[in-house]
C-alpha cells in the first residue's frame, strides 16, 4: 500500500477525531507550490523547513460542526517517508465551547485510531508561543512510525507530522523538522 495514501487516511482520521463529525464528501484542489526548502504559507500563518517542495492541497470536509477546510502541505520523500503540516479553521466560538484540551485529545485519538492497533511510545502536553499543544510518538503493528505535534491557535488546529515505516527517523532529523515549525508574526 502506498504510504502516502495511508498517511492521508491517518490525517483525515486525526481531523475527524477533533471534529466529532463524519465525512460526507471531499472536494480537492491543487494549490501553488514553493521551490524553497524553508516553506512559508502566508494563508496558514506558518513556516517550516521541508526537505524539498511540498504538495499543497485543500480538502473541504463536511462534519457535524459544518464544512471545514483542511489545508495540507505534504512532502513525500520516498514511498516510506512523509512530512506534513495541515491546518483547519473551526467555526467561531467552537473552541470556546469545547476546550482546547478536548480538541487536541480528540485529534490525537483520531490519528491513533486510524493506525489500527498501535502503541504510543511517548506523549506529552506541549506549547508553542503560548499556544497549547500535544506531542505523541507511536508505532503501528504494520510497522509505521509517527511523530506528531498538534496545536490550537485561536480557532485553528495545526497538525505537524512525520511518518516513516520500519523505524523512526534519526533524532536529529526529527528535532530539526519540528523545531523549524514557526507561527508567522501578524
Amino acid at each position: 500500500m502506498n504510504k502516502y495514501v495511508l498517511f492521508l487516511c491517518f490525517l483525515y482520521a486525526a481531523f475527524l477525531g477533533s471534529c466529532k463529525g463524519g465525512i460526507k464528501g471531499i472536494d480537492s484542489e491543487k494549490a501553488a507550490k514553493s521551490n524553497e526548502k524553508n516553506y512559508t504559507n502566508a494563508d496558514g500563518n506558518f513556516s517550516i523547513a521541508f526537505p524539498s517542495t511540498p504538495t499543497v492541497t485543500k480538502e473541504v470536509v463536511p462534519t457535524g460542526a459544518g464544512e471545514i477546510a483542511m489545508n495540507m502541505c505534504m512532502y513525500e520523500e520516498s514511498k516510506s517517508k512523509v512530512y506534513m503540516v495541515a491546518y483547519s479553521d473551526y467555526p467561531e466560538g467552537m473552541i470556546t465551547k469545547s476546550n482546547a484540551v478536548e480538541i487536541l485529545e480528540g485529534s490525537k485519538n483520531g490519528a491513533l485510531n486510524s493506525f489500527g492497533k498501535c502503541t504510543v511510545e511517548d506523549e506529552s502536553k506541549i506549547e508553542k508561543d503560548g499556544n497549547p499543544g500535544v506531542y505523541f510518538k507511536a508505532k503501528s503493528t504494520e510497522n509505521f512510525h509517527v511523530i506528531y505535534h498538534l496545536y490550537i491557535v485561536g480557532n485553528r488546529l495545526y497538525q505537524v507530522g512525520l511518518l516513516q515505516d520500519k523505524e523512526y527517523p534519526p533524532k536529529g532529523e526529527i528535532d530539526d523538522y519540528f523545531s523549524s515549525f514557526k507561527f508567522l508574526k501578524k
